[in-house]
């Protein structure tokens, strides 16, 4: 076992772009419909397909059938018959929906309930698809925004006093809100003329601002969208951020966000576990998320890449999950890379190249777009390309892998 190609799936929602995937995997889209994301990996939902021994097979079965060697032991010790983390490609040319998503827990007891009550896995108002808890990091491939964690109580009762948005604040003394998550708990399950009445008002305060917020500017692009929804107070309630490229939020199961426009890469948990509140036309799940919303105010998640093996940059957090990083050999030099944390899943952003694995098998080329899945049972491997790869691994900590002499 060593390396093998992938082909991967692409979803086509209405928030995506017509051209950034496409482009990515040098591929043609005549209709101009919406792709939306990549997925690279194994969840049943959408598996990436790989070649093994020139036929394509799904990663999915072929990591069923032989976990150990394909996964590593230690990752199938952990997380069984299943890869534990999806990578993915978001292309977010329209907002999406403001959601979270629940830990291990609230994932395997919303997941028996759903079963139990017969809701097909794909069924549009199914919330748990799955048993597994949903930590998220998304990392930028060009400038990206996003809205992410509460801020203060206070800040939120401030703007809604400098826009003179009446309504808003009758409704927040009105709530005897604890916390900023208490605030939108109440304004979520306001009636819903009163809910479409905030909405319009926010949507009124926030084009009449001459400031140039833009916090604001998003309140009034998200009422156009979504007019009525009161969810476009998101951006007053959370933290408005801005990523450059090379930059991440590590997001945790609970977390309320809403990506808002740009390109990125994003590794998490093999879950399509999903609540959200608003901002959508898919049906939204407003109890199941303030279930499991964390209501507390804190600062936004940001990660920076921080130096790892040579060659290596790394987005260190602290889960078990995933564990993403950025591989940049150069040509004409070659890079060595340790197999340390079971399979892993290469994606290439930029650039070609080829990757030698140490089993003497012949070298596997890859270009921009390509993926390569990279067994459990490999000790190590060497790029020879002048590139950038994105690498998601489990992030059980590193162990020793056999002994074997270099490509």
């Amino acid at each position: 076992m060593a390396c093998y190609r992938l082909r991967n799936p692409v979803q086509r929602y209405a928030w995506g772009s017509p051209r950034v995937l496409p482009d990515l995997l040098g591929e043609a889209n005549p209709s101009q419909e919406p792709w939306a994301e990549l997925w690279v990996g194994a969840h049943p939902r959408a598996s990436s397909s790989i070649e093994v021994g020139g036929v394509w097979h799904s990663l999915r079965r072929f990591v069923e059938n032989s976990p150990a060697r394909v996964l590593g032991g230690r990752v199938a010790a952990r997380f069984g018959a299943q890869l534990p983390f999806l990578l993915k490609v978001l292309a977010v040319e329209r907002p999406l929906s403001l959601q979270t998503h629940p830990d291990a827990q609230a994932a395997a007891l919303g997941w028996a309930r759903e079963e139990a009550a017969g809701i097909a896995v794909d069924a549009p108002e199914r919330s748990y698809p799955d048993a597994n808890p949903k930590p998220e990091l998304v990392c930028a491939l060009g400038e990206f925004e996003a809205v992410c964690r509460f801020r203060p109580l206070a800040a939120l009762r401030e703007r809604a006093a400098a826009l003179a948005a009446r309504g808003l604040e009758a409704e927040l003394a009105a709530s005897r809100a604890a916390t900023p998550g208490d605030a939108l708990a109440h304004l979520l399950t306001r009636a819903p003329e009163r809910r479409r009445a905030l909405a319009e008002e926010l949507a009124a305060c926030a084009a009449a601002d001459e400031t140039g917020d833009a916090a604001l500017a998003w309140v009034a692009r998200l009422h156009e969208a979504y007019p009525g929804d009161v969810a476009v107070a998101a951006p007053l309630l959370l933290h408005h951020v801005r990523l450059r490229a090379g930059e991440a939020l590590d997001l945790a199961p609970g977390d309320l966000h809403a990506y808002l426009r740009g390109t990125a890469v994003e590794v998490m948990a093999s879950s399509d576990n999903v609540l959200r509140a608003g901002l959508t036309r898919k049906p939204i799940a407003v109890d199941e998320l303030l279930a499991v919303l964390q209501r507390e105010a804190s600062d936004p998640p940001r990660v920076k890449a921080v130096p790892g093996a040579p060659g290596e940059s790394v987005y260190e957090t602290a889960g078990e999950w995933f564990r993403l990083s950025l591989l940049r050999p150069e040509r004409g030099a070659p890079l060595p890379v340790r197999v340390s944390r079971g399979a892993e899943l290469l994606l290439c952003l930029e650039g070609d190249g080829e990757l030698v694995a140490a089993d003497g098998a012949a070298p596997v080329a890859f270009r921009r777009g390509e993926a390569l899945f990279v067994a459990g049972e490999t000790p190590r491997y060497e790029l020879r390309a002048g590139a950038t790869l994105a690498r998601a691994t489990a992030g059980l900590a590193s162990y020793a892998a056999p002994s074997q002499e270099a490509p």
